[in-house]
């Protein structure tokens, strides 16, 4: 936690207390779980073996999205979801999250046309989001908005979406969550599970600052360890199979004179069939 002395009463009240859920994972979506625990009256404890968001939660794309790479694939209802938790957020995390209008440079035509006519059923998913829609820009309007690029034979699109701090915002979550009632203590490691029954009755913890090791009695585990969700699923039963297929992005940063200014760059189509952001 953020001081020491606050650590020490979590750890402690953690290896003194039954809890109804134990979360393992302090990143986004393991607190998600713990807020939406708490605030349904359950005795919820949070556990993670680093800093908090310091895994993939602070290591995303910095985006806050409705999946445009979905709607090509014929994902709408996924694209829908996306669009609506997108509007939540730069509802009430707005300090956090902002609007970022997104620049697609195209030279096919025909390409261009099928952009256009995607970005305005995106646009039409998002209801009554209010961020800008997305229209055509003139070929001055996308020299002038990337002051930095050759645009002469593009064609350039302009839609919204949003950009985030993504480890502030679960850190925001997590103090939602503690000041609902959980209790959250980071640098504890699992390290095995205690049953009753055939059932798991405690969660065994090791403390990484003192190198002890205590368990936290509970109902339930959820397991949000990500990466390691396969480890965690281990250690109950070492036979388990593979629930989690690991997939990688690569983020390449650049000096600040390749900046599009305060705007976003996409590539929707590379030669070997990703999607580029910038």
């Amino acid at each position: 936690m953020s001081s020491e002395i606050t650590r020490q009463n979590a750890v402690e009240e953690l290896a003194s207390r039954r809890f109804d859920i134990v979360v393992i994972g302090g990143g986004a979506n393991g607190v998600g779980v713990a807020l939406d625990a708490v605030t349904r009256g359950l005795e919820v404890a949070l556990i993670e073996r680093g800093d908090f968001a310091s895994g993939t939660s602070s290591r995303s794309s910095k985006l806050i999205h409705g999946g445009i790479r979905y709607l090509a694939q014929g994902r709408i209802s996924l694209v829908r979801e996306a669009l609506r938790e997108r509007q939540r957020l730069l509802r009430n995390a707005g300090d956090l999250v902002h609007p970022l209008e997104f620049i697609l440079p195209v030279q096919d035509r025909l390409q261009a046309l099928k952009f256009f006519v995607g970005l305005k059923v995106y646009d039409w998913l998002a209801r009554r989001g209010t961020l800008n829609k997305s229209r055509w820009l003139k070929a001055a309007e996308l020299s002038a908005k990337l002051p930095t690029f050759k645009t002469s034979g593009l064609r350039g699109l302009s839609y919204s979406d949003a950009r985030f701090d993504d480890a502030a915002l679960t850190l925001s979550v997590i103090e939602q969550a503690v000041n609902n009632g959980a209790t959250a203590a980071n640098y504890l490691e699992a390290i095995g599970f205690e049953k009753e029954q055939g059932r798991i009755s405690a969660l065994k913890c090791r403390d990484l600052e003192s190198n002890g090791e205590f368990s936290i009695a509970t109902r339930m585990v959820v397991n949000c360890s990500g990466a390691r969700t396969d480890q965690i699923c281990r250690l109950d039963d070492p036979d388990s199979r593979s629930l989690v297929t690991l997939s990688q992005g690569t983020h390449v940063v650049l000096p600040p004179e390749f900046r599009s200014g305060d705007r976003a760059l996409v590539f929707p189509e590379t030669p070997d069939g990703r999607i580029m952001f910038a």
